[in-house]
């Protein structure tokens, strides 16, 4: 009976510790900031919330690749609201690869929805919902752009 126990409560203990965001109040500031650096346009605050390893996946890092983004006409980000943040992978178990095949580090990621309101005219707003990937990673949160946006 008490060694059933053990295992129950050893069960719900994991359960619990993959389940949880660590730091989220910092993942929240975070997302904050890149969304601040994207409708600023400041290119260093938005790289230094890229993950390291996925830097090296931007091919135009150093020129300005909020235009390569923007390659169907202009883009404004109007309005953004954090709609809800869920625990992903244990990246200890469930390891990521970068661009080049090399596990990504960090311990844990989560998943980040936002409502989201474009613009790409004065005219012209559309409203939906947005999920950003990021990983945490000594103690910080980093975003991880999509494949589409990385190239």
């Amino acid at each position: 009976m008490v060694v059933l126990a053990l295992i129950t409560l050893g069960v719900s203990v994991d359960a619990v510790a993959r389940g949880r965001v660590p730091h989220k109040a910092d993942l929240r500031a975070r997302v904050t900031l890149l969304y601040r650096a994207y409708q600023k346009r400041d290119r260093d605050a938005f790289q230094s919330l890229i993950h390291p390893q996925m830097r090296q996946c931007v091919p135009n890092l150093d020129g300005d690749f909020f235009d390569s983004w923007n390659r169907e006409g202009h883009l404004e980000v109007v309005s953004w609201e954090i709609r809800g943040i869920e625990a992903q992978e244990d990246l200890r178990e469930h390891p990521l690869v970068d661009c080049k095949g090399e596990p990504l580090g960090g311990d844990a990621s989560a998943l980040v929805f936002i409502g989201q309101t474009d613009r790409t005219n004065p005219q012209d707003a559309k409203s939906g919902r947005v999920v950003k990937f990021w990983v945490h990673m000594d103690g910080i949160w980093y975003w991880i752009l999509p494949p589409a946006e990385g190239r």
